[in-house]
């Protein structure tokens, strides 16, 4: 299913990092996720054009070392490459569903989902298999996303030297847009730019259609509560797995209609599109808050109690005032504060999060990074 509970479309062929012999342990061994994902970005390699069938995965271990070894970004920074003869690579490690960080678009990394076709398209028109592949993996990826392949959508940069936008900068693009959209660079080239419409027109009708067949309901085991799972090359150390109906949909689907809603100022905004987010950036909407207790947001804490309002008059200092009645995603439930919340889980009991501590655990991923629920 996508981000929104529709169906989403069936994922194209695509060879795994296995497939094609990645080294894993030359990369970093945690992948980076994003809250949401807004955009896939077109991108070209500008590497050789002359490479047969049999040897584009030998291509692919070439970019793999460059990218981690090389530019320091500690995989191949594209999350999907395409060759010329339509055959698709799984570019950075950490699941080609999840909304994984690449090194693609320097600027705009945060949000974003980068596939490259393999080879120079300067002048050079990418061939049909290549254009056709391109399209389907983005209209299913997007699909999956919960992202209109027409539609556009507002991004604010992250800035650096990769772009010409400068930080917090606020940049209107189509949902599938070309890496020269954002960067001082020619990529795509110019004849692989010529060709975005026709990838945008294929992306729409591969999500519309589902990818030709009805798309599975469980594409993945469906969990209860995430587990963790050992993950190859990172010698037996293990992350959190998140599938369909686990909390992260919940909060991907809470973080998104609060970025679509309007309820962050730019700043605010700003770092939960980069990745920096704070425990300020716990969503919940504030108006209907207010509404449900008829009365100024201090009077909120009359919707909590038990351990909650123990633990929100025990820590009423650092924590500060009461912003919500008790939230719950999945298994997890918490209560806002002006400066952190508390959380509960029944496996993890109730605890309260705050200050720097707590930021640079809402910045790995809340309770989806890797160190958890707070115990």
């Amino acid at each position: 299913t996508g981000a929104n509970g529709d169906i989403a479309a069936r994922q194209p062929a695509i060879i795994s990092r296995a497939g094609w012999g990645a080294d894993e342990s030359i990369r970093c061994r945690n992948a980076t996720y994003d809250p949401t994902l807004a955009a896939a970005v077109v991108h070209h390699t500008a590497g050789s054009n002359n490479y047969t069938r049999e040897g584009s995965a030998g291509v692919v271990r070439g970019i793999y070392t460059y990218h981690a070894r090389n530019l320091g970004w500690c995989d191949v920074g594209y999350n999907v490459m395409v060759d010329k003869y339509g055959q698709a690579f799984e570019g950075r490690h950490g699941g080609l569903n999840r909304n994984v960080q690449g090194a693609h678009a320097g600027g705009f990394n945060g949000n974003t989902w980068g596939i490259s076709m393999m080879g120079d398209y300067s002048t050079v028109a990418p061939p049909d298999a290549t254009v056709r592949k391109m399209g389907e993996i983005i209209g299913w990826r997007l699909s999956v996303a919960g992202v209109n392949p027409k539609g556009s959508d507002t991004h604010y940069s992250e800035g650096t030297s990769f772009t010409r936008y400068p930080m917090g900068a606020a940049v209107r693009l189509p949902n599938i847009f070309a890496h020269r959209d954002v960067g001082n660079t020619s990529c795509p080239g110019d004849a692989g730019y010529a060709r975005m419409g026709q990838i945008r027109d294929i992306a729409a009708a591969y999500a519309q259609s589902g990818g030709g067949t009805p798309a599975p309901t469980n594409p993945t085991p469906p969990v209860t509560n995430p587990g963790t799972t050992p993950r190859p090359g990172t010698g037996g150390t293990t992350i959190p797995d998140v599938t369909q109906g686990s909390v992260q949909d919940a909060v991907t689907s809470a973080l998104r209609t609060v970025l679509s809603g309007g309820r962050l100022d730019a700043a605010a905004l700003t770092r939960i599109l980069t990745g920096g987010k704070t425990l300020a950036d716990i969503p919940f909407d504030a108006g209907s808050v207010q509404a449900a207790v008829g009365g100024d947001l201090g009077s909120v804490g009359n919707l909590i109690g038990g351990d909650f309002a123990r633990l929100a008059s025990q820590f009423a200092g650092p924590l500060g005032q009461v912003l919500s009645g008790v939230q719950r995603f999945g298994n997890v439930s918490l209560v806002k504060h002006e400066n952190g919340a508390v959380y509960s889980s029944p496996e993890t009991g109730t605890h309260p999060v705050w200050g720097v501590i707590g930021d640079a655990w809402a910045s790995q991923g809340f309770e989806h990074g890797p160190l958890g629920l707070p115990v």
